[in-house]
């Protein structure tokens, strides 16, 4: 017999809810503990971008537009591939995909530790294509196992998790700035000494983490396959999906030009190295407070007010100048948006479960919403570096500052009037 469960808006049975699939506490902790290296392994090393960013632009003189294509290349298809995945996710082939994404990762990592950093296509084969391929393969499965697991907590859950990427971040842009210090291991010595520290939380993560969801071929009670289609007749899951679109033309900007910019204005060589820590550190937080408030307040509430937040912020970096008040304007900036954004990005994980009518169409769901999430992470960050310019001296910082703002209010404004129809749904203003 089914029952709605109007907390969550899935449609799930007594015996598959995923209060039941979470009986087992420890299995439950031993699969958060292992999501958790997982994203310090992965994310964490993606949200140190900027440091590859600055790298090539400053010694290698490409243009920063150019660079932004390896960042937002390995985003894109850590999404896109989300919709294939999710499918195979679905169907229970959920360490298959782990183990597979594992060693592809891992390999791109090190082929990028033997390219010519001023060989642009052995950087783009190595670091975007393959580095790509393996989070594409890892991600959603890391993202969606919690969701077997948890369900009154799930925002808090992937929150906790979430922290792990902060940590990562934290961790990858403090050892590459050093090692990649000319009187240090430089370029290629550093990126293997990063290859060997993702290497390990993947592999212990693979051998812990557990999903309770059988492959499709061995469930005793058998679930209609989900038709993808009748995803776009919901009006609240394609308001969803555009504002999670719009948000992605945006929300990495500061991650991959704050370092940069702090550069390029004269802050301190030592601060301006720095900036991309200190946001990492300040995600934390991020991870964890809006994400306790999400599972009392309501996950697409929260989700709305931090976007807005994000946006504000990311107008704030107008007031990076070269003058005495640009160290301070850094600073603040770093710390107030690595926290919304924090925030922003753990969100992502539950958004689309709140969508969602079924415990058995959240994969599909999330990769169709994934998919389009990548095409608008490839085109944003690779945008915002053609409205820069080409010279880093003469950037028009203003051009891609406004359009990286708009886009993010843009996306809150989605996502409000997706939640009306939410709360229309689940007669509840706590969605």
């Amino acid at each position: 017999m089914l029952t709605d469960n109007r907390d969550e808006g899935l449609t799930v049975s007594k015996r598959s809810s995923l209060t039941a699939f979470g009986d087992d506490a420890v299995k439950a902790k031993r699969t958060q503990l292992s999501q958790w290296l997982m994203m310090f392994a992965t994310f964490g090393l993606v949200s140190s971008f900027g440091i590859f960013e600055d790298y090539y632009v400053r010694n290698f003189h490409k243009e920063a537009s150019d660079i932004a294509w390896l960042g937002s290349l390995q985003l894109c298809l850590m999404f896109t591939m989300g919709l294939v995945v999710g499918k195979a996710f679905d169907e229970g082939y959920f360490h298959h995909l782990m183990i597979t994404g594992t060693v592809i990762y891992v390999f791109g990592l090190f082929m990028l530790s033997l390219a010519d950093p001023a060989q642009y296509y052995q950087v783009f084969l190595s670091q975007g294509v393959t580095c790509g391929l393996g989070l594409g393969l890892v991600f959603l499965p890391t993202l969606g196992v919690i969701s077997h697991h948890f369900l009154r907590r799930r925002a808090l859950a992937v929150g906790i998790a979430f922290t792990g990427s902060s940590v990562g971040g934290v961790v990858f842009t403090l050892m590459l700035n050093n090692l990649f210090r000319p009187d240090s291991l430089g370029f290629a010595n550093g990126v293997r000494v990063a290859a060997g520290v993702a290497a390990l939380p993947m592999i212990a993560a693979n051998l812990i983490m557990r999903t309770d969801v059988p492959p499709r071929r061995k469930r005793t009670v058998q679930v209609p396959l989900p038709n993808p289609a009748s995803f776009f007749r919901d009006r609240d899951y394609v308001l969803g999906l555009l504002g999670l679109c719009s948000l992605s033309f945006a929300v990495y900007f500061p991650i991959f030009y704050i370092q940069i910019d702090a550069a390029v204005h004269g802050i301190n060589s030592d601060l301006s190295f720095y900036t991309l820590t200190i946001l990492n550190a300040c995600s934390i937080p991020g991870r964890l407070l809006p994400n306790f408030a999400a599972d009392r307040l309501g996950i697409l509430n929260v989700t709305i007010f931090v976007a807005l937040a994000s946006g504000a912020v990311t107008l704030g970096m107008l007031g990076i100048q070269t003058n005495s008040a640009a160290t301070a304007a850094v600073i603040i900036i770093s710390v107030v948006y690595g926290f919304f954004s924090g925030a922003l990005l753990s969100l992502l994980g539950a958004v689309v479960p709140t969508l969602s009518r079924s415990v058995h169409e959240i994969g599909m769901r999330t990769g169709i919403v994934f998919l389009f999430m990548g095409i608008c992470g490839l085109l944003g960050s690779p945008i915002a570096g053609w409205l820069l310019g080409s010279n880093p001296l003469t950037y028009t910082w203003w051009r891609a500052i406004v359009f990286s703002s708009v886009m993010l209010f843009v996306s809150a404004a989605l996502l409000f009037f997706a939640r009306l129809d939410v709360v229309r749904r689940k007669s509840s203003r706590y969605v």
